[in-house]
């Protein structure tokens, strides 16, 4: 330490005014950097609300399902449709605080079986989710199963998500109940399933889910199948046609039993 640089110290230490300025020059820096972080913070919390009620707004609007689950396939959030559709919660924070860190299997478990009410999705939902994280890419599947009486048809997309390290860390997954297209669907899977673009994980009577590989089109900008036959005017109202029109024949019909 130089001459001069001792005397300075000394002189302030001996010179209370000039360390309370120095001081209260400190502060007035840090208030106007907490300001600016406070005003930052606001600016973020503010539009975190506003992509949060829109995608809230798109997804209801869509009937989609939206979950996400950490890599041992346990829930880390779900949205207000999902937790109300599949769990019967009607409050999305009560929801999130029960589902968080369970897994398909225990929800379904505790929300209906203990309760003598049916529901046949939990197995399959694990299934489905097992299949997505070896496949590494983004999957579509067919799940169907029977909830208090009732057969319910899902056409669900899942995708695997991976850390820098290529380690898998979970999924996310995006469904829509489409039990009122159900013969259509049945009929499209049969067609899957001869044509070998559709892979069997479970089925039983009224239980199923397919891996499918549907013929996705560019005009469908989330790479989902179409709800409604595209051959519908040739079917003439019966879609179980020939081969050659790109339905199956009678003989394929009991490949999906």
């Amino acid at each position: 330490m130089t001459i001069t640089n001792v005397r300075t110290l000394m002189f302030t230490f001996f010179n209370p005014a000039v360390a309370s300025k120095k001081l209260h020059d400190d502060l007035k820096d840090h208030r106007v950097r907490i300001k600016t972080l406070m005003y930052e913070y606001e600016k973020l919390s503010k539009w975190n609300h506003q992509y949060v009620s829109t995608l809230s707004l798109l997804t209801e609007a869509m009937q989609a399902l939206i979950w996400k689950k950490d890599k041992k396939h346990k829930y880390i959030l779900a949205n207000p449709l999902h937790c109300q559709k599949f769990f019967g919660f009607q409050g999305s924070k009560e929801c999130l605080d029960y589902i968080i860190g369970k897994t398909d299997t225990y929800l379904i478990q505790s929300l209906f079986r203990e309760h003598k009410v049916q529901n046949t999705f939990g197995e399959i939902c694990m299934l489905s989710d097992d299949y997505t994280k070896c496949q590494k890419g983004i999957t579509h599947f067919l799940e169907a199963g029977v909830v208090d009486g009732d057969e319910i048809l899902l056409y669900t997309i899942k995708t695997p998500q991976f850390a820098d390290d290529s380690t898998f860390v979970g999924t996310i997954g995006m469904a829509w109940d489409m039990s009122s297209q159900s013969d259509f669907l049945v009929t499209q899977l049969k067609r899957w399933i001869y044509s070998k673009k559709a892979t069997r994980l479970y089925h039983e009577k009224g239980v199923f889910c397919y891996a499918i590989n549907p013929e996705l089109k560019k005009c469908q900008i989330f790479h989902h199948i179409c709800p409604t036959p595209e051959r519908g005017k040739e079917c003439d109202g019966d879609c179980n046609l020939r081969e050659d029109r790109g339905f199956i024949n009678e003989e394929s019909k009991d490949k999906l039993e």
